[in-house]
């Protein structure tokens, strides 16, 4: 997903690789109903988009909200909301990719080509 002659980001690709492959590279694993960080359609952009009344969550026994959880992409992402909120918002649109129904999918790569500078997917 690299430009060989630059080593920048080819983020045509990246997209691409979003849309078809996120899902089967890193396959969701959700699990019982726990405490802890929303993720997904419960996350800080798509949550303005949908009223959900069971989200997903990272489990964190910290976290803010009960949902079903899901396995983080990486074991300290529950830290990202102070961390780093900005790529928590990325890193919850990547989980609504893996894991939402069509309409949180669409939802959420529209904010992720926004949040990368895609125009005209």
């Amino acid at each position: 997903m690299l430009r060989p002659e630059t080593h920048e980001p080819n983020l045509r690709e990246l997209r691409n690789f979003l849309v078809h492959g996120v899902k089967h590279a890193f396959p969701a694993s959700l699990g019982r109903e726990v405490r802890g960080v929303p993720k997904a359609h419960a996350g800080p952009v798509l949550r303005k988009l949908f009223n959900s009344t069971k989200p997903v969550v990272w489990p964190d026994p910290h976290g803010t909200v009960r949902g079903t959880s899901l396995t983080p992409l990486y074991p300290k992402a529950t830290e990202l909301p102070e961390w780093n909120p900005k790529l928590y918002s990325v890193i919850t649109l990547l989980d609504a990719m893996r894991v939402g129904q069509a309409r949180d999918r669409n939802a959420a790569l529209a904010a992720l080509d926004d949040a990368l500078g895609i125009t005209g997917g």
